[in-house]
């Protein structure tokens, strides 16, 4: 059951309303977000006097931010490192993002107290608890190994309908390290992630029709679907996700499906495919935040970014990877890794794996036999739910 709900005219309203009571015309901003522009120009009708960006990721230090009303054109802001100045102590300080005890610890050395930052991420969290409450207090709770046996059941399905369309995929990221080091899932994980040549991913989205028991989420034919990644729905079943702008998204029990492409054989090149990666994710995030707020004012250029990211064939490429940083850091690896596949263990199935996965394997995670510290094993899912159940 997919819907979306975005907070940004309610969070502008929030904020407007902060400023006012506080009686500030400084504004520090924590965490780049791609709907920030749409606070910048309520700052910019408000005549706020100083307005900052401030991010403790480096790559993003430089990175020109420009309001997105006509009126407006020729204002920008450049993001900088996490400093607080003399005149920025009485500023209306707002997180972002997930990191606001991390912010709050960093900005006690200059002075500033916690309640003097708005906690935007817990603030939009406890909204959507409100919203959801009457729907979920019906529906029962999936979790732990009764969760993991549901994705099961999607993973077979996926792996029986590519067979019959003689579509290429390959369990990954976890759920290959899964297979590999326990025949089934990390015991501490909770999701499925696969991989699929571009092409092959594409012709999936076309082939996938109706389905009383599943449901295939794809941008292209669910347009305001926020991800650029498939998943692949259990029908009678109901997730909460965040978005990465402000809001969330309901979906279901599920499995996730990337598509991965080639890439340049230069060094300097993949590296700057890397970088340019972060600004398209950007860009895509910005794009959606924006179409919510101004429909068909605003253009959807979300294609633009597929054909820039997909422009180089899985099938004639050297080197192939994923075209988005999910988890943990890019990748480029030889494409002979993928160009066979091999059947492992999973749960007391098989399913196909890439004939190098012990290269991919090592490639991604090092020394991946070896189980992370108990404080280091992440578990990545939402609240999950039976559907009147």
């Amino acid at each position: 059951m997919f819907k979306i709900k975005y907070y940004t005219k309610r969070l502008l309203e929030y904020l407007d309303n902060e400023i006012n009571r506080r009686n500030t015309d400084r504004f520090i901003w924590l965490g780049y977000n791609p709907a920030f522009p749409a606070v910048y120009d309520m700052l910019l009708e408000k005549g706020v006097k100083s307005i900052r960006i401030l991010d403790n990721n480096k790559d993003k230090h430089g990175w020109e931010v420009t309001p997105v009303k006509k009126e407006f054109e020729g204002n920008k802001i450049v993001i900088e490192s996490v400093t607080i100045r003399d005149e920025d102590k009485n500023a209306l300080i707002v997180c972002s993002n997930a990191y606001y005890k991390e912010f709050v610890v960093q900005l006690e050395e200059y002075g500033i107290k916690e309640d003097q930052i708005l906690d935007i991420y817990g603030t939009i969290r406890e909204w959507t608890n409100e919203e959801e409450a009457p729907a979920i207090k019906n529906y029962r709770l999936i979790q732990g190994r009764e969760l993991q046996l549901e994705e099961l059941k999607i993973l077979q399905f996926f792996r029986d309908f590519c067979s019959d369309h003689q579509l290429r995929w390959y369990i990954a990221g976890g759920t290959l390290l899964g297979a590999v080091r326990h025949k089934g899932f990390i015991p501490w994980d909770d999701d499925v992630d696969v991989y699929m040549p571009y092409e092959d991913y594409t012709k999936l989205v076309s082939l996938f029709g109706n389905n009383d028991t599943y449901t295939l989420l794809d941008w292209r034919t669910e347009s305001k679907y926020p991800l650029q990644f498939i998943r692949l729905i259990r029908n009678n079943t109901y997730q909460l996700s965040p978005l990465s702008t402000f809001g969330y998204f309901t979906t279901g029990c599920c499995i996730d499906v990337f598509p991965i492409a080639g890439y340049p054989d230069d060094r300097e090149a993949i590296n700057e495919k890397f970088k340019r990666h972060v600004v398209l994710d950007r860009e895509w995030r910005y794009c959606i935040t924006m179409k919510d707020l101004y429909g068909d004012q605003f253009a959807d250029f979300r294609q633009e970014i597929a054909d820039e990211k997909y422009k180089l064939s899985f099938y004639e490429s050297n080197l192939v990877g994923a075209m988005q940083k999910v988890y943990g850091s890019p990748w480029a690896a030889p494409r002979e890794l993928f160009d066979k596949c091999v059947d492992l263990e999973f749960e007391g199935d098989k399913f196909p794996a890439p004939i190098g996965y012990d290269e991919y394997l090592k490639l991604r995670y090092g020394d991946y036999m070896t189980p992370p510290p108990k404080d280091q094993q992440r578990v990545h899912s939402y609240p999950t739910y039976f559907i009147n159940q």
